[in-house]
């Protein structure tokens, strides 16, 4: 996940050009794959038990790695004010410590620190927040066909090619890294198998809370999750052949 997204964010911005935050978007579009919602009921039917490691490190991957670098430039690039004015970026600590006030941001570092720790909860946090975990997949999936809906789903190429890097070369190159480094054959299944997974829809709420690829960012999320019908089912066949 972490090579994905900054192997995808060093070809959008110094090779296709893309300014930093569009490059950010694309990045964590290609790169974060749907695991923490997406990832519970398919790497679960799959795996049983072993799967929750799993599940964890990509959540923990997204939430402390991809999604603060990308809060940290979407705003780091010059850009129109409502008075037509250009804003021009502030100081790199200045973006670091914007990524690290947003909750989306807090709430994953505090809960690691919780568990490092060892601080126990009260039971009845406990059963909230529970609760509000156990609702997460359906309220993303629900929040995914809204933004959907209050935007026009189009098919270019910037669309087909995140598409296309999402569902079948990301998981291509990891199938085949792991393949030549010999790892174990459920390792390679399991990776290659997540790796598959399709686009988080956390991408397509930043670029609508940034006001900026919206359309691309939904356009993606849509094809990308009807494409892994195809795509994860044949990395399935793939992985266990």
């Amino acid at each position: 996940m972490g090579g994905g997204y900054f192997l995808t964010l060093a070809i959008s911005h110094f090779v296709c050009r893309r300014p930093l935050n569009e490059a950010a978007l694309i990045s964590l579009s290609v790169g974060a794959p749907a695991v923490p919602f997406v990832g519970i009921t398919v790497l679960g039917h799959l795996f049983g038990s072993g799967s929750t490691l799993l599940v964890s490190v990509c959540s923990l991957m997204m939430n402390i790695v991809q999604v603060p670098v990308t809060i940290m430039l979407l705003p780091a690039y010059a850009r129109k004010t409502d008075t037509g004015k250009i804003a021009t970026g502030s100081s790199f600590f200045h973006h670091l410590a914007h990524a690290f006030t947003e909750p989306i941001v807090i709430a994953p570092i505090l809960a690691l620190a919780f568990v490092f720790l060892s601080i126990p909860f009260p039971e009845t946090v406990k059963s909230s927040l529970m609760l509000l975990g156990k609702a997460t997949g359906g309220v993303a999936l629900f929040s995914s066909g809204i933004i959907l809906y209050s935007h026009k789903v189009i098919l270019n190429k910037i669309v087909a090619s995140l598409v296309l890097s999402k569902n079948i070369i990301i998981p291509i190159m990891v199938w085949v890294l792991a393949s030549i480094n010999k790892m174990p054959s459920i390792v390679i299944e399991q990776t290659t198998i997540t790796m598959a997974i399709p686009s988080a829809a956390i991408t397509t709420m930043l670029a609508i809370r940034y006001q900026l690829m919206e359309r691309d960012m939904a356009s993606t999320l849509f094809f990308s999750t009807i494409l892994s019908i195809i795509s994860m089912g044949g990395f399935i066949l793939l992985t266990a052949s």
